[in-house]
């Protein structure tokens, strides 16, 4: 899928995770991406929670809302191997989320994302 932030000077190319286990599985275990990101459709506008459990790309999570605007961008590393479940860091949103796109870690400050930017995609 193709997506753009407010300004619509780049177009991102998006996995979409939409089924529970495409949204669990993520960006697990893949060492590259193929494209500009994932964009994570949650079944509900709440505070989101990921993990970097067998992720081994260190990411920029950009969560947004139902409106598609930014909420919050954490910077998200993986972990140590080894790194029992219950010690693994979780990101959060600030604020209720509707969706959240996984990108290269310092992609957002490459395109210049900020809080309240909006992404568009039909």
């Amino acid at each position: 899928m193709e997506a753009s932030f407010s300004d619509g000077s780049e177009t991102l190319k998006l996995e979409v995770a939409r089924t529970e286990s495409e949204i669990r599985t993520g960006l697990m275990n893949r060492t590259e991406l193929q494209v500009d990101g994932m964009l994570f459709v949650m079944p509900r506008e709440e505070t989101q929670r990921f993990w970097m459990k067998n992720t081994l790309i260190p990411l920029d999570m950009v969560f947004l809302d139902s409106q598609r605007r930014v909420v919050n961008i954490e910077k998200a590393y993986p972990p140590s191997s080894g790194t029992p479940d219950s010690e693994l860091e979780r990101y959060r949103s600030e604020k209720p989320a509707k969706y959240v796109v996984e990108m290269k870690m310092n992609r957002t400050e490459e395109l210049g994302i900020r809080k309240g930017d909006r992404l568009s995609w039909d």
